[in-house]
């Protein structure tokens, strides 16, 4: 495990947002060939969480959302409200930060983690959809 010594702002809605980020990128990992996903998604203002997944494409699809999901599980216990964090085990890894840090993390898939309209997380049976969840619900009320 690695993370920054540095706190995310407003750590609350990071944490929240970092979790369910990378919730949405385990599942669509376990769907992809590659075993593997990257995403964003935003925070107040103009700032952005990039996330990255992957497993070892030995395993399947079900054993890799697994391991991802267990893995960000143990986010609160080792790098919650921390500016980048990385953890790795031998089957599978997680990595997010606020700065994109790499080349594939420039224009990644948008990860809707706004609670107040993003309700379900994607799963293996449901395909990802090109506006990143960002369906309506409940109308113009």
């Amino acid at each position: 495990m690695l993370y920054d010594v540095c706190d995310a702002p407003d750590q609350n809605d990071y944490d929240l947002k970092v979790r369910l980020l990378m919730q949405n990128l385990s599942y669509l990992a376990s769907i992809s060939n590659q075993r593997s996903a990257v995403g964003m998604t935003h925070m107040v203002g103009n700032m952005t969480i990039c996330g990255y997944v992957d497993c070892t494409r030995d395993v399947n699809g079900q054993d890799c959302t697994t391991c991802l999901l267990g893995v960000t599980d143990s986010i609160p216990c080792s790098c919650l409200g921390k500016w980048v964090g990385w953890i790795a085990t031998p089957t599978c890894n997680i990595q997010f930060n606020i700065d994109p840090v790499h080349d594939d993390w420039i224009n990644p898939l948008e990860i809707d983690t706004n609670v107040e309209t993003n309700t379900a997380l994607v799963t293996e049976s449901s395909a990802p959809v090109d506006d990143g969840g960002l369906e309506s619900f409940g109308g113009d009320e």
